[in-house]
This record gives C-alpha cells, structure tokens and sequence, in this order.
C-alpha cells in the first residue's frame, strides 16, 4: 500500500486528530521529550526536531515534510502514512520503526539505523511479483524514444542484443535517478504511446547494481541492461 492509500485509510477511521492550535509549521522541538507521544495528523511541516525524543510515538498521518530529524530517537514509533518527504533523517534511530505506506521522497536516510523497520519495500520481493526471469536473468521493460523523460545517451547502442551501461543512484529514496531506468510492462504501457516497448533482461550477475525506490509506481534502475527485442504494445 502506497503513502496516499495508507493515508486515506487511516483518516477514515476517524481516530486521527490535529494538534494544538500553538503548534504550527517550523516548529522548534529541538531535544524535546515527546517520547510516546499522541502526534497523528501533526503538523510538523519544517519542523527542528534534532535530537527530540519521539520513541514510541504515534506519528499516524503526520505532516513531516522537510522536518529536521537529525540523530532524532524514534525507535518503536509508528509511522504509518507519514508524509517524510524531504526530511533529514541522518543518524535518527529508526529501530522497529513502523513506516508502512511512509512517503520517503528524497528524505535522508544516511547513518539512519533502520534495523527491524517494518514496511519497507524489499527489492527482491518487489522483482519477484513484478518479472518473470529466464536461464540468464530477470525479464524486464523500458520504454526507449524521443518522447520519453530522458533521451538515452549518444553512447547507448539501441539494438537487440546490446547492452546498456549507466552509473546508479544509489538512493532508494529518490524515485527518479541517474542509471538504466526500467519498469514493469503496464507503466510503460501507461506512461508512454508514441515510443518503442523493449524487452530486456538484467542478467544475474548485474543484480547488484539495481535500485528499487521505496516508494515506487512500477518503476526502477540498474547499472547494465540487455536489450532483447521490441515488443508489441497490446500484448
């Protein structure tokens, strides 16, 4: 379930409630005890909460976005549904953390300690449900032409058979970023019309280098793609 779903559905419980007049967006809640705190729904927008304890809080929903959450302790807090984007999140403890349906664009999860979080995408299942694989490798999409969001680089051979090479983001928060980007077949299909569908194959050995963002739609990168033939939109 993604950040929107996960948000809708808890809203519509009707146990979510907003926070107090006085605290309004930009906040400072710098190294502030709020350790299991009732926050859902908050308005947290741009918040300092460097160093703030926020351990077991109840975070459901709350408006997080481009908050400070630098070395923050929010170890068994739950995150459901909380729009993080942009935040900083260096150095926050985040163990057993529950960021089901957590909208993590561009937050900074660097030095972050992430162990026993739950509802984190994981890129293996996500490959799994989504491609079907081979003797060689994974099967995969990427929609190639002049009407795409990027133009493939003068480098790049679009032929069957070769293979494309691209340096990786390595940021499974940033939803769109450097490298061969790929998606399943029904983005493509959704995404693009006036462009070649190719099917492609990650072999085995490149793995490594893929990159599913946590907030995906369907689509993802990896550092060396086989271009294998155009297929047929319709089918």
């Amino acid at each position: 379930m993604n950040w929107g779903e996960t948000r809708k559905k808890l809203m519509a419980t009707g146990t979510l409630k907003p926070l107090p007049e006085e605290w309004r967006e930009g906040i400072d809640l710098n190294c502030a005890d709020l350790h299991c705190a009732d926050l859902r729904n908050a308005n947290l927008r741009s918040a300092n909460l460097n160093s703030t304890r926020l351990c077991g809080a109840d975070l459901r929903c709350a408006d997080l976005c481009n908050a400070s959450l630098h070395n923050t302790g929010l170890r068994n807090a739950d995150l459901r549904g909380a729009d993080l984007c942009g935040a900083d999140l260096r150095c926050a403890d985040l163990r057993n953390a529950d960021l089901r349906g957590a909208n993590l664009h561009c937050a900074d999860l660097r030095n972050a300690n992430l162990s026993g979080a739950r509802g984190l995408l994981e890129p293996s299942a996500w490959l799994r449900e989504h491609f079907e694989c081979d003797s060689l490798g994974i099967i995969v999409f990427k929609a190639i032409g002049d009407y795409t969001s990027f133009a493939s680089p003068a480098y790049w051979t679009i032929e069957p058979g070769a293979f494309l090479h691209e340096t990786v983001n390595r940021n499974p928060t940033d939803e769109c970023g450097c490298g061969v980007n790929f998606a399943t077949r029904e983005w493509c299909k959704d995404k693009y019309t006036a462009v070649s569908l190719w099917r492609c194959r990650i072999r085995w050995a490149d793995l490594a280098s893929v990159v599913v963002p946590y907030n995906t739609d369907g689509k993802a990168r990896c550092g060396t793609l086989e271009l294998l033939e155009i297929v047929e939109r319709d089918k």
